[in-house]
């Protein structure tokens, strides 16, 4: 007994050892440094931990079995072993709920890894830690009904807060059962159907959708993401969050990107309406908290947004950011003033009679006036600029 004893206090302070791991975990995963997960090296060691993980709920429910039949053989009661086994998952939830949104996310950039084609994998799958001249073993992509089944195999020990109950599953497939396809595979999000619903409500119920789906796990990550950060009440707790709605944002747009360059453009268009609600609560979050973005990472979202056919209203919204946050260089100075004067041609055909529409002239004024409003620029103030007053002037004569 003494034996079995102290066998038992040092698997207990293993899983206190466990604990102390998940919550380290997200720690990581909610703190700006989430950045660095870009690394291949801090990637191989983030699935390492995972699979580690993987391996702890089955040991923990064999040895609540163990200590629930002995407890069983002193009392006398045989029910009692399979009584507490049914309630084993009322407890462990609670302690290790810390390390289920990190596991979560893994899990799904691992499968957009293997969704993607073979040279845009190369860019978000980690490099192989195996020694030189040792084979590794080929990945098959696994589907979220996969996901979900290791996910059950799992449930004794990380709380499934994603997971949607059995007896409400039915419930959510027909309420979007007019939106199905023959194969079972729900159908995006229609980029022009009227929004009558809040934001919130409809990130949670893309991200259920998505769920189902099999090429819907590539925005999966940025839709979590998005929910997550709309839930935040605390200031510091959105701009600690900020920096990796952020990173699975571009990610997600990159990767969408990639696959529309590699001639799948009839693919990606259904899940812009997806995007368009990822970017509808990230750019406006970036806008309002102060976090130390450089101008190179905001430049690459907006590049990105700008290569999707659809329109994204926000794009606007962070050309504008980045302009009163930094410094325009030249190269990009050089632009903003030959499309000044291509601007003052086409207002001058106003003067002299040529038609035009009000949509058009306010598109105009906003360039004139965000070009004025801008931080500054390398080699050039637009104050003094005479092109800028000619502008000006003109279309106060077309008012």
């Amino acid at each position: 007994m003494q034996e079995a004893e102290a066998r038992l206090h040092a698997a207990l302070a293993a899983l206190k050892r466990v604990l102390e791991v998940a919550h380290a975990s997200q720690e990581l995963h909610k703190s700006p440094v989430a950045l660095v997960d870009a690394s291949p090296l801090v990637a191989t060691l983030l699935t390492q931990l995972v699979s580690s993980s993987n391996e702890i709920g089955p040991l923990v429910r064999k040895m609540h079995r163990e200590v629930s039949s002995s407890a069983a053989a002193v009392t006398g009661n045989p029910s009692s072993s399979s009584t507490e086994d049914e309630e084993e998952p009322e407890e462990l939830p609670a302690e290790l709920d810390a390390a289920d949104h990190w596991m979560e996310s893994e899990q799904q950039e691992a499968v957009v890894a293997d969704a993607l084609p073979s040279s845009a994998r190369q860019i978000v799958k980690p490099e192989s830690s195996l020694p030189a001249g040792v084979a590794e073993t080929p990945q098959i992509a696994q589907s979220p009904r996969h996901l979900k089944t290791r996910r059950l195999g799992l449930e004794s020990f990380i709380a499934a807060m994603y997971e949607t109950p059995a007896d409400e599953t039915g419930v959510i497939r027909g309420r979007l059962g007019a939106g199905t396809t023959e194969s079972g595979n729900v159908t995006p999000l229609d980029m022009h159907a009227e929004k009558i619903e809040s934001t919130a409500k409809l990130l949670e119920e893309r991200r259920e959708v998505d769920l189902v789906g099999s090429v819907e796990v590539v925005v999966h990550p940025s839709l979590i993401a998005a929910r997550n950060f709309g839930r935040l009440h605390a200031e510091t707790e959105a701009e600690t969050f900020l920096p990796f709605l952020f990173c699975r944002t571009l990610a997600a747009c990159q990767m969408l990107v990639t696959m529309q360059h590699r001639n799948n453009l009839e693919r990606v268009k259904p899940f812009l309406g997806n995007m368009e609600l990822v970017v509808s609560v990230s750019v406006p979050a970036l806008v309002k908290h102060p976090v130390q973005f450089g101008r190179v990472e905001l430049r690459s979202l907006l590049t990105t947004l700008q290569q999707f056919p659809a329109h994204f209203l926000e794009a606007a919204q962070l050309r504008r950011l980045i302009a009163k946050r930094f410094k325009t260089p030249a190269k990009q100075t050089s632009v903003i003033q030959e499309r000044l004067k291509v601007t003052l041609a086409e207002v001058s055909g106003w003067n002299r009679g040529r038609k035009y529409c009000a949509a058009v002239f306010d598109e105009r004024l906003q360039f004139v006036k965000e070009t004025l409003e801008a931080h500054s620029y390398e080699g050039y103030e637009p104050q003094w600029d005479q092109t800028i007053a000619e502008l000006l002037f003109r279309m106060g004569s077309c008012l």
